[in-house]
């Protein structure tokens, strides 16, 4: 099978850093596939502009699957997709499309563009099998809406994160623990794997120190006082 770099090098016009920019994307994007709880297919334009091909696809671990079969190297033609021609052409998300029934399971649809410097780039298709559907935890409404903010980040050009180092060899798990926080920086949410990832921060054999959970501990003692407060607020004032 053609590897991201070879396809984009043959079948279309990007550059270099184009291409550097999709494959730090797709280094990162288990992360999005398992908050969307969705399979994600990168979609790379033609040089011709006559179409599309898939280079690459991920599936959540988090839910089922909506390709049980590979999609890499599959070119669709414009016009086939209308919302891959919509997010590639009006640079935005696209939802508006009713789900479709590939097999025995209803799959939702939605395309985001990857900017990268105003231009579109590519475009990340997401496929939610919708078969289990249900009604979300508060825990999955947290990774939807932390998913949806990252599918912004990409359409608007500001994810993946360029760090200006060497990336880790491993992305990001949404089963090591997910803190989220507001823009005050308060968490607004964590959940109970965040103890294993403050275990990641060290190597095998070395020492946990106090420095390790200092910065998320205050977070969390700050977002615990301030819960506190809205609470006592909300019940009103004493009567002895």
């Amino acid at each position: 099978m053609a590897s991201l770099q070879d396809v984009a090098a043959r079948r279309t016009d990007l550059s270099v850093e184009d291409v550097a920019w999709l494959h730090a994307l797709v280094a990162d994007w288990q992360l999005l596939a398992d908050l969307s709880f969705a399979d994600l297919v990168l979609w790379l334009p033609l040089a011709s502009r006559a179409g599309f091909v898939a280079v690459a696809q991920m599936r959540p671990t988090t839910g089922p699957t909506a390709h049980h079969d590979d999609v890499v190297g599959t070119e669709v033609p414009r016009g086939r997709r209308p919302q891959l021609d919509r997010a590639l052409d009006e640079q935005r998300i696209c939802r508006e499309r009713d789900p479709d029934w590939p097999g025995e399971v209803p799959v939702r649809e939605e395309t985001i563009p990857v900017v990268r410097d105003g231009r579109v780039v590519g475009v990340v298709s997401r496929h939610t099998n919708l078969a289990a559907a249900r009604t979300p935890s508060r825990l999955e409404l947290t990774y939807l809406r932390t998913a949806d903010d990252l599918a912004r980040m990409v359409a608007q050009g500001r994810f993946p994160v360029d760090e200006g180092g060497p990336r880790v060899a491993h992305a990001p798990r949404v089963g090591d623990g997910l803190v989220r926080l507001d823009e005050h920086g308060v968490v607004t949410f964590e959940d109970r794997g965040l103890a294993r990832s403050l275990h990641d921060l060290v190597e095998i054999g070395e020492e946990i120190r106090v420095e390790h959970y200092r910065a998320v501990a205050a977070a969390l003692n700050y977002a615990a006082r301030q819960r506190a407060r809205q609470t006592r607020g909300a019940a009103g004032p004493h009567v002895p």
